[in-house]
């Protein structure tokens, strides 16, 4: 496995092979503790964005945080109290189904599939306006690959600031990637993981 860091604080670039017992030495503010910090951030992230932890944000993004923009849009735009609650009942009626396919014994395919199905049915009962338009598209990203990529970046992110204290991309860059190879073990059959992270005016984003 091979793991490299291009511009994160001391460091401009490293390639470092990861097989077995590896030691990485050298002189002080050499980059070491960057290299083992950055490394398990990475990990760290990964592990946070598999199965149990990743499954249980996705529910209460879904469930809660969706399910409340979507009443919330509704409420404002909503001409009187009773067309509010003819919607919100079916809001209720929508996080339901919903809950009952997440919370299923059923393998994530098929989740996907009912799920996708249940998102569709019910947008086409709403009132559409651009809001609720993009708020049944974060309902459909939100069971995507792409999400749960999108969850692994922000929670590295999140790791990196505590570490680093909000300070690791190396003076005088506005990039810095984090890159992880499996072309060893071929574990990963040929994935590449890569982190780009870009310093803008002070603030640092992935």
């Amino acid at each position: 496995m091979i793991f490299t860091i291009k511009n994160i604080l001391a460091i401009k670039e490293a390639n470092i092979k990861i097989n077995g017992l590896t030691v990485i030495a050298g002189e002080n503010d050499s980059g070491k503790s960057t290299v083992g910090k950055t490394l398990f951030a990475l990990i760290k992230s990964l592990q946070m964005s598999k199965k149990g932890f990743f499954y249980k944000n996705r529910y209460i993004y879904i469930t809660e945080k969706l399910m409340d923009s979507l009443k919330y849009t509704f409420k404002i735009i909503a001409k009187n109290k009773q067309e509010y609650d003819k919607t919100a009942k079916k809001i209720n009626q929508l996080k339901k189904e919903i809950e009952d396919i997440l919370n299923s014994k059923e393998n994530e395919t098929t989740k996907q599939k009912k799920y996708f199905n249940t998102i569709k049915k019910y947008k086409s009962q709403f009132a559409q306006n651009d809001i609720v338009d993009k708020i049944f598209e974060d309902f459909e990203f939100a069971m995507t690959l792409k999400f749960q990529e999108q969850f692994r970046k922000e929670n590295l992110l999140r790791i990196l600031k505590y570490l680093f204290a909000n300070d690791y991309i190396k003076h005088n860059s506005t990039k810095g990637e984090i890159i992880l190879e499996d072309k060893i073990t071929g574990r990963i059959k040929g994935q590449v993981i890569i982190i780009t992270l870009f310093d803008i005016k002070g603030g640092v984003r992935a």
